[in-house]
């Protein structure tokens, strides 16, 4: 099984997956690549995919699988998990990206949208979509596609289904009420009551929703030490840590590994600020840091972020922005105790 991020600017570090555990449980072999664009390696790396995507990670993906079936029982065979589908750039949300992976060009958001008329670029744009190798796809496909995704938008994901099914390819298509975000991510205690939770849709519009959802989520978790489990057609990871619950909720189409990688970044980035002791005390009085950290790994569900050293520092800056007269004392006393150390150490 191969197992292929999205971004393409992301990756798949070695932090514990849940569903590549169980993947491997269950007899599958796992390749797990990062393909050159991929974060974590350097700016170079980055880099290398600026004009070259649907290029360099394709050339990438199908020299790791060809190697990795160099040492592979023959009987074995391959199945190719694709976390994204994007094929196309001009109605996502994200057009400056789109362009500067695409072509290596620079994006003006007063005018950027103007140049989709020039058919020049939009032939060049084609000529690097998934969509143009739809004669060479022979195996069997499974797309699950969400009507408010504005990432990867749906009108895209339902035309390539139609072209799939044209050319008489085996295909299922699930559509989910959903949209390329998270739908929550949320902090209790170990007695069932909220500290923090910030809900990014209207699944549960109201104060009382969202407790009655907390109530019967903490009535299913609190005695694990950690999972993935479903609850109200939610997806749910979480983490027991002494006398805290962390939550990272997705809808059932969201990928665990994914969530999983949230709510690790979330733990290590609080570990790290609150000197690895992550309790319900240390945490009530670090409130700030929390959302603070929240903010800078998701923006209104979006994952903008899940290396938690990264996090960490964005929060740091964050800080230490702060006017003096919007400083809590701790904070004011933590910042004179660290000018007072480096005074007495020049």
């Amino acid at each position: 099984m191969v197992l292929v991020h999205g971004g393409p600017n992301s990756n798949v570090s070695m932090n514990y997956y849940i569903g590549v555990i169980a993947y491997v449980a269950l007899d599958f072999d796992m390749l797990i690549v990062n393909y050159r664009g991929s974060i974590g390696f350097g700016l170079a790396l980055v880099d290398k995919l600026l004009g070259n995507v649907s290029k360099t990670d394709v050339q990438d993906c199908h020299e790791a699988i060809h190697r990795c079936l160099q040492h592979t029982e023959p009987s074995r065979s391959v199945i190719l998990i694709v976390m994204d589908l994007l094929h196309t750039y001009i109605t996502s949300d994200i057009p400056d990206w789109a362009l500067a992976q695409s072509a290596n060009v620079p994006f003006d958001f007063e005018t950027g949208r103007n140049r989709f008329s020039d058919t020049s670029l939009i032939t060049y744009l084609i000529e690097r979509s998934s969509i143009r190798l739809m004669d060479q796809i022979k195996t069997p496909v499974l797309l699950q596609l969400g009507k408010k995704d504005k990432r990867v938008p749906f009108s895209v994901g339902l035309r390539y289904y139609e072209c799939l099914k044209a050319n008489k390819i085996p295909t299922k298509l699930y559509v989910y009420d959903s949209n390329h975000a998270l739908s929550e991510t949320s902090c209790a205690n170990n007695d069932g009551n909220r500290i923090l939770a910030k809900y990014y849709n209207q699944s549960f519009s109201t104060v009382k929703e969202q407790k009655d959802f907390e109530k019967s989520l903490f009535n299913k978790t609190h005695k694990g030490a950690g999972d993935v489990i479903l609850l109200d057609n939610l997806t749910i990871v979480y983490r027991n840590n002494v006398d805290l619950l962390f939550y990272v909720l997705g809808s059932t189409n969201e990928n665990e590994l994914m969530l999983n990688s949230v709510l690790t970044c979330l733990f290590e980035s609080l570990s790290t600020m609150l000197r690895k002791t992550v309790e319900k005390k240390v945490l009530c009085e670090n409130l700030d840091l929390i959302m603070l950290a929240v903010d800078e790994i998701c923006d209104e569900g979006i994952i903008l972020e899940s290396d938690p050293m990264l996090i960490t520092q964005r929060v740091q800056l964050r800080l230490d922005d702060i006017p003096l007269g919007e400083q809590t004392v701790s904070q004011v006393f933590n910042q004179a105790k660290e000018q007072i150390k480096w005074s007495l150490l020049k």
